[in-house]
């Protein structure tokens, strides 16, 4: 039987992603948050602090002993002339038997940190060990005594020997942001600990939870600098995603504090940019954020963040590639295998939106062999196939295998959809947006706008021309209002299936003229049911052609620069 057909809710569209033809992957920002920074571009000495041991017979101490690692870990990414693997990477093989030399293959790092320690009462117990891994041998091993209060000399102390010891450059610069004390209130710095433990959980009473102990934290120290931005980044992945978005005063208020207190300190600048991101004010964001990457240019949650922002917020091919490009160089050597995953999958998305597609197959079976589970690869993989053989049937096939991992998964019923939706199979493209549907409106989820277009359009043919009413006034208020890169397009298609053809192809025309428009528009508005009414019309041939052949320019001369720069090595034809 036919899935009933459900009313959209009277509300006003908001931003998600105003790609109306194409891959749409910014549900992939919700894991970004994960990791708060990544290794530097890889230099001459390589380094991993693996997850230090809690000796303590009380377990609720180890957040310490985690916050001292941590602590260490990030004064080494200070550090230019080091290549330093990311907290997310080394948490992956807490629980993980594996050799030193094991380790060093899979990370790609010359030397190890290893540590343990304990807490008892006001005394602070540590020992490290430096490790070689091409030889497997201990270069160097201290053990450390000091009360709770001397806790940041300790980090400062056991940060600095390391450099040292591996002969470490460091400028005037990273060695005073390394000494940077972040506040004069030991009971603060124990409830921030105890947020960070919280929010690394990954969950939203991680969330929850973790507000609560910064929220304590500069109760104790009004300037706690971090603690502020760390409220405002944890409201900021509280309200990601949610329709109704309840904290952006908060946000913004924290985020405005923290940068008072230290303008430098990189999590205030991301503080920032996360309200700008909320505030929909893209530009802004990216400024906030590259004011980051000026600071600490090594951060792999940054170079995520602007790759994302620049595939979604703000559509811009040749920056989404040349973040996804910075982002490989400078993380996958020192990623576990989910994170290099999307790493690489990050890289081959943005490749294929620039139309190289012989090279995105390459990064895409990378990324799956890393993860054979993750979804999105599949899905990125099945696009890449079609864009070479253009076989619907064949995609639709892929497609299904990868809905059968996961019934509700929503890009994956989006897209399942579509690939009906282009063969006008409109019956059963119904049979996958029925559920799409569903699952956001249950989960409230503000993503996917624009597919309301191809939905109005399905409900149309289907006989159900009052619902499919309903979702073209609302997609076409969102294009209205939208005012990005694809507006023009999304606009053409709302006045064509309203039968406005003059208006459809004013804004049809407007759209062939614009630079950065990714390669699955140059493939697939030549075969929308919708754009295919305006067909034989005049303008309608010239500008499919006129799209075409600007993108083709633009991927020629790319493909120039990036051979030149060493990025495309032997490129093949495409």
């Amino acid at each position: 039987a036919r899935e009933p057909i459900p009313t959209p809710p009277a509300r006003r569209p908001v931003w998600g992603l105003a790609l109306a033809a194409g891959l749409l992957l910014s549900a992939m920002g919700y894991w970004l948050w994960q990791g708060r920074s990544g290794p530097p571009d890889p230099g001459p000495v390589s380094i991993a602090v693996l997850p230090f041991q809690n000796d303590s017979p009380d377990s609720s101490n180890v957040y310490v002993i985690n916050g001292l690692m941590v602590s260490i870990l990030d004064k080494l990414q200070q550090v230019e002339d080091l290549r330093v693997t990311s907290r997310t990477t080394v948490e992956a093989y807490r629980h993980r038997a594996r050799t030193i030399p094991e380790l060093a293959e899979a990370l790609d790092v010359r030397y190890f940190v290893e540590g343990s320690g304990q807490k008892m009462g006001d005394q602070i117990l540590l020992t490290v060990r430096l490790i070689d891994a091409q030889r497997d041998q201990q270069l160097w091993s201290r053990r450390y005594q000091r009360q709770t209060r001397d806790i940041f000399d300790l980090q400062l102390t056991v940060a600095t020997q390391i450099t040292r010891e591996i002969q470490a450059s460091i400028t005037p610069e990273e060695q005073a942001r390394m000494a940077k004390i972040p506040t004069d209130n030991l009971d603060a710095y124990d409830a921030y600990l105890r947020g960070l433990e919280a929010i690394n959980q990954q969950s939203a009473e991680g969330l929850t939870e973790g507000l609560i102990h910064f929220e304590r934290a500069i109760a104790l120290d009004p300037d706690f600098a971090q603690a502020h931005a760390y409220i405002a980044i944890t409201y900021y992945y509280t309200d990601l995603f949610q329709t109704e978005k309840q904290h952006g005063l908060q946000i913004n208020t924290y985020a405005d504090r923290a940068l008072l207190l230290d303008p430098e300190l990189p999590e205030s600048l991301i503080a920032k940019a996360m309200f700008y991101l909320q505030d929909k004010q893209y530009p802004r964001a990216v400024e906030y954020l590259e004011k980051a990457l000026d600071i600490n240019p090594h951060s792999s949650w940054v170079h995520n963040t602007l790759s994302d922002i620049y595939a979604t917020l703000l559509p811009n091919t040749e920056k989404y590639l040349q973040y996804a490009l910075r982002g490989i160089r400078a993380a996958v050597a020192g990623q576990d295998s989910s994170t290099a995953s999307t790493t690489y999958l990050h890289l081959a998305n943005a490749l294929a939106q620039n139309g190289f597609l012989d090279e995105a197959r390459t990064y895409i079976d990378q990324s799956l062999r890393y993860d054979p589970g993750n979804l999105f690869a599949r899905i990125v993989k099945t696009y890449i196939q079609l864009g070479k053989d253009g076989d619907l049937s064949r995609a639709q096939a892929s497609m299904q295998q990868t809905l059968a991992l996961d019934t509700t998964f929503l890009p994956t019923l989006q897209e399942l959809a579509k690939l009906h939706y282009f063969q006008r199979e409109y019956a059963q493209a119904w049979q996958y947006y029925a559920p799409f549907i569903r699952v956001k409106e249950q989960a409230q989820l503000d993503i996917y706008p624009g597919e309301d277009l191809k939905i109005a359009m399905v409900l149309s043919e289907l006989g159900q021309d009052s619902a499919a009413q309903v979702y073209l006034e609302r997609v076409q208020t969102f294009y209205e209002q939208e005012n990005g890169l694809y507006q023009d397009a999304g606009l053409a298609g709302c006045y064509a299936l309203r039968g406005e053809n003059e208006p459809a192809l004013a804004h049809l025309k407007a759209f062939a003229k614009l630079d950065g428009i990714q390669y699955w528009f140059v493939l697939f508005m030549p075969e929308d049911p919708i754009l295919a009414r305006l067909s034989g019309r005049p303008g309608y041939d010239q500008s499919m052609q006129q799209l075409a052949d600007r993108f083709w320019t633009q991927h020629a001369r790319l493909r120039a620069e990036l051979t030149a720069e060493g990025l495309l090595v032997n490129p093949p034809g495409d």
